[in-house]
């Protein structure tokens, strides 16, 4: 991680509030879809974990999701996916790429 997401993500947690993460989250000024990864959602989680109960908590039931099924309708990025692969999780998709979906016609 370079040293700006470090400050970014130190400074959400000690203020122990993780739901800044996903407003002061650099690249959602760089991006063109600004929404975090799986796993920058797991680095704050794992940050936040150091001073509230309750992530911390969450954090340590990760591992139970080892052999669950996840369906997703959207298009993840191969970051997504090898999150999902590493954690264990079975995934499927149906991903429709936009403007792709046609309509029947009679």
């Amino acid at each position: 991680m370079d040293s700006y997401r470090d400050r970014m993500f130190s400074q959400t947690c000690t203020d122990n509030n993780c739901t800044s993460v996903f407003l002061m989250h650099p690249s959602t000024f760089t991006r063109k879809d600004p929404r975090l990864h799986t796993d920058e959602v797991l680095i704050a989680l794992s940050m936040c974990a150091v001073s509230d109960p309750k992530a911390k908590l969450a954090l340590e039931q990760l591992p139970k999701l080892s052999g669950c099924q996840l369906h997703v309708s959207a298009i993840l990025s191969s970051i997504d996916i090898n999150t999902f692969k590493k954690l264990g999780i079975e995934l499927t998709n149906e991903a429709v790429y936009e403007g792709a979906a046609t309509t029947e016609t009679e």
